[in-house]
């Protein structure tokens, strides 16, 4: 009996441990999931993802639009994959192998920044945003207080009196080292400031572009445009720079006028200056110094009816004076003209009709319209 119970055993390890060798023959292995060269983020220009799969002979399926499930329909993948045509990219990858099952898909997100960032103008407001977004980065925590500021995407500022556009990957310093306020970054049409100040040349476009009371430089060139006028259009100006401090302004480049606009590239920011000549410019040889005019009369007492002279110089040349006498009882004849010589006098007799009492006059250069003293004589 016991050698019965002894081999019933035997038969029932043997069964239930081919029973488990048998399950354990007829499970299928899973491919290994894919895996990506690239991190899943934000990017500021192409890309390249390369697809993988730890198991030997699995081909890679994927789909690019973020809601389809890739099967073995769906794209097979045969080569790296240049992420460029989609600003948002979501990239699913499945895994497949015949005599396994499939892998698990695989989730990929990228974000492509090709598209220049379009402002109006810069504001704290805008900065700070585009800081917490990516779109810049600084050196450090506080954008007050940076060393660098670095444009993560193309910028494109367009206003009415200026565009700037800026390259993806531009970094701004302070010129000779030091921090900056990147939020006090701004532009500014100071064209009315500079001519209003100024007795010579009114430039038709200067600019304040950067942070105030501060130099910056560029690692990349950047263009600027500036609004001269359509009435300027052809025209070759010359473009100045002012750095803060400085009083005096420097050639720097030049441009040809095209749709109202003086577009130059540059690696700084300060004040910038479009035109024939620098804002405030004199004109040393169309300057004439007009001396002070001088009048002088023959008589200051004269009869009722009888003539006397009145004379003039240092007015201007050949040009026409006006001679202004007073009425009896008050107010002014219509002026009298007379033309002066090539050495800016004249001379002219006067017949006293009047009544008695005191009168005045005086000349005016039509020129320059500068008046005379006032010479008064006695009418008896």
């Amino acid at each position: 009996m016991k050698k019965i119970n002894s081999c019933l055993l035997l038969l029932i390890i043997i069964f239930f441990g081919f029973g488990v060798s048998v399950k354990k023959s007829l499970a299928i292995e899973k491919v290994a999931t894919p895996t990506s060269s690239l991190a899943g983020g934000v990017y500021y220009s192409n890309q390249v993802v390369t697809l993988s799969s730890n198991t030997a002979g699995a081909q890679i399926y994927y789909t690019l639009d973020g809601q389809t499930t890739p099967t073995s329909a769906s794209t097979l993948y045969t080569g790296p994959i240049v992420i460029t045509e989609y600003n948002s990219v979501a990239l699913w990858a499945v895994a497949i192998k015949d005599g396994m099952s499939d892998s698990d898909v695989a989730f990929f997100s990228y974000t492509i920044m090709t598209t220049p960032r379009g402002l109006e103008s810069f504001s704290p407001e805008d900065i700070l945003n585009d800081i917490s977004h990516d779109f810049m980065s600084i050196v450090g925590a506080d954008p007050l207080n940076t060393s660098k500021a670095t444009f993560n995407v193309a910028y494109v500022m367009q206003s009415s009196v200026l565009s700037a556009n800026i390259p993806a990957g531009t970094e701004v310093t302070r010129t000779g080292g030091g921090n900056l306020d990147i939020t006090t970054l701004s532009s500014q049409d100071v064209t009315a400031q500079y001519n209003n100040l100024s007795e010579g040349y009114d430039a038709p476009g200067i600019i304040h572009f950067g942070i105030p009371n501060l130099n910056l430089t560029f690692s990349n060139p950047i263009t600027l445009s500036i609004n001269v006028g359509s009435q300027n259009e052809g025209k070759k100006f010359n473009v100045y720079y002012k750095n803060e401090g400085e009083s005096a302004w420097t050639v720097q480049t030049t441009c040809n006028v095209t749709g109202g606009l003086c577009s130059f590239t540059t690696s700084h920011a300060t004040d910038f200056s479009s035109g024939e000549k620098a804002p405030g410019t004199r004109d040393e040889k169309k300057k004439e110094v007009i001396k002070p005019r001088t009048i002088t009369q023959s008589k200051k007492t004269v009869k009722n009816g009888s003539t006397f002279v009145q004379r003039g110089k240092k007015f201007s040349k050949n040009t026409v004076v006006k001679l202004y006498f007073s009425k009896y009882g008050g107010g002014y004849y219509e002026p009298m003209e007379i033309k002066t010589t090539k050495s800016g006098s004249f001379s002219v007799s006067y017949k006293a009709n009047k009544q008695k009492g005191t009168y005045k006059w005086y000349a005016v250069d039509s020129k320059t319209g500068k008046k005379s003293r006032t010479l008064i004589y006695h009418i008896k």
